[in-house]
């Protein structure tokens, strides 16, 4: 069973998601924060179920989509067999445009 990692733009993806969410309903913070990390947790049983990035820039990479109320959340990711690992590079809501980069990090992708 791999070992689910996440990068540091992984986890102030998630601080970001949640800060947003608060502004927006602060009752859905704890709903979609759950959503992202048990949908994640399926890459453990199934670190290969996402297909590959259609992204060039992320080609070697996959991409989880995890649905939640009528969007969803995108995570960018990467399967290492030969250490039985799953880096988690990036997660953004599906309506935003890209995944921040590390300058980035702080604000909302253009929903």
């Amino acid at each position: 069973m791999p070992q689910i990692v996440y990068s540091q733009l992984a986890n102030s993806d998630l601080v970001r998601l949640a800060h947003f969410a608060l502004s927006i309903s602060p009752d859905k913070v704890e709903k979609s924060l759950k959503a992202i990390t048990l949908g994640i947790s399926r890459l453990k049983d199934f670190p290969e179920i996402a297909a590959p990035s259609k992204i060039e820039k992320y080609q070697n990479l996959r991409e989880l989509f995890i649905p939640f109320g009528k969007n969803g959340y995108c995570v960018l990711y990467e399967y290492h067999p030969q250490s039985d690992t799953v880096l988690i590079n990036a997660i953004r809501h599906s309506l935003e445009c890209g995944y921040a980069e590390k300058s980035e990090a702080s604000e909302p992708q253009g929903f």
